[in-house]
């Protein structure tokens, strides 16, 4: 769905996995082709697996499984050295393997010390490092002489991996997978292969595709699992600019420009049930365009996951809808807390016009009179979502959402949102 750029920092790799719908073709971090939406932060991407975290987690800790073996000698061919060593009354084990490089490139073996254990907030985590830290002598001796004993391994070099996975509960069959990989081949190594090396080397991850549900259901599990916001007076002094920021947008439709018409004009909804109208400013030669949008809708839902839906900036649902709009980029930049994130599209626009691109940031809140509002403001950062920025014009968007309690199973949806393109 867009670029993914890991180029820098060859031997540094985090993943965080996302329930959504990717397209692999353009992306180069081994993700599967069901996840969509991905967290840019420089190397680092962010999902979230759709599956509990006690399942995806023994799913990967079982080195010894058959499929992860199968994925092992696919990659590195069927005589190639795979040990797995458990060490007796713990939580750990010893890993031993080689990896193939060819075209006169020497192979690599590797001994690696495996342990995991529970955090307090129930995530699971597994660590590894060299296997000569592990403490047990004889343990190591053991993984010392498999790898002397066979051919290709003795005559490797020794490299070294060291990291971890965090697999984080989000909902009863969802969680946040969190991988960081940090690869020593050691020797000299042509940067082409060695970032395919690299690539190559997670594939394990992909493995995940065997929890792969669907995309609604998945949703519905997120919503109904999310906390209530925060009230909006505990908010901090910036997330509370933001709500100051957007709640008289309907005033004023720019930072700047003040001609904008004085009522607002009916328009008519492509959508039944949904009452819009629109104001318009007047064009000045040179400046943007803009318009103000109102939208007010009755949703047979409670507030909690109306508010959610529009909030889950990827969920699958949306990322499909907005994939299917042909739109290239929908992100999550930078995530500040359970309710305030920053996030960023780029909008596909008909020829000869540039796509353009809305960076923001959104924050939700419980109001002083028990609505749950949303709000949304421009924010200026760079973002490297692997579009040369020459091709897209920077929009600018602000939105205020309220969602007000009818009923147990019903609320009012109103949208206030200036759009400057």
């Amino acid at each position: 769905m867009f670029l993914c750029s890991h180029r820098r920092r060859p031997f540094f790799r985090t993943f965080v996995w996302r329930t959504c719908v990717w397209r692999t073709r353009v992306c180069g971090c081994g993700a599967p082709p069901f996840v969509h939406a991905c967290v840019l932060r420089g190397s680092l991407c962010s999902h979230m697996c759709v599956a509990a975290a006690l399942q995806v987690f023994a799913h990967v800790w079982c080195l010894s499984a058959h499929e992860n073996k199968l994925v092992h000698f696919k990659r590195e061919g069927s005589g190639a050295l795979r040990l797995v060593h458990p060490l007796p009354s713990s939580h750990s084990m010893l890993y031993a393997n080689v990896a193939k490089f060819g075209l006169g490139i020497s192979d690599r073996v590797f001994a690696t010390w495996f342990t995991w254990s529970q955090a307090a907030d129930g995530s699971y985590i597994v660590a590894f490092t060299k296997h000569d830290e592990c403490g047990s002598q004889n343990h190591i001796q053991f993984v010392n002489d498999a790898i002397r004993k066979d051919p290709a391994a003795s005559r490797a070099i020794v490299g070294t991996v060291e990291g971890f996975w965090r697999f984080k509960p989000v909902a009863d069959n969802v969680c946040e997978v969190t991988y960081l990989l940090q690869v020593k081949l050691n020797g000299s190594i042509p940067a082409a292969i060695l970032n395919s090396r690299i690539k190559s080397t997670l594939g394990l991850v992909g493995t995940v595709r065997k929890f792969r549900r669907k995309g609604r259901l998945v949703d519905e599990e997120m919503r109904k699992a999310a906390p209530t916001p925060p009230h909006i007076t505990t908010l901090t002094d910036d997330q509370a600019a933001i709500f100051a920021n957007c709640s008289h947008i309907d005033t004023a439709t720019s930072d700047s420009n003040s001609n904008a018409s004085s009522t607002w004009s009916p328009l008519k909804s492509p959508t039944p049930g949904v009452a819009m109208w629109i104001k318009h400013a007047k064009g000045v030669p040179g400046e943007r365009s803009v318009s103000l949008g109102k939208a007010v809708v009755d949703v047979d839902t409670d507030v909690h996951n109306a508010l959610y839906y529009m909030f889950d900036y990827c969920s699958r649902e949306r990322c499909k809808v907005s994939e299917d709009e042909g739109n290239p980029v929908r992100v999550i930049v930078r995530e500040n807390g359970r309710f305030d994130n920053v996030v960023a599209t780029i909008k596909s626009m008909p020829f000869p016009m540039r796509n353009r691109e809305f960076v923001g940031r959104q924050c939700c809140a419980v109001d002083t009179n028990g609505d749950l509002v949303a709000a949304f403001v421009p924010i200026d950062d760079v973002i490297d979502n692997g579009i040369a920025t020459n091709m897209t014009v920077r929009g600018r968007t602000r939105a205020f959402m309220r969602f007000s309690r009818l009923s147990d199973k019903q609320c009012r949806a109103t949208l206030v949102q200036y759009i400057g393109a």
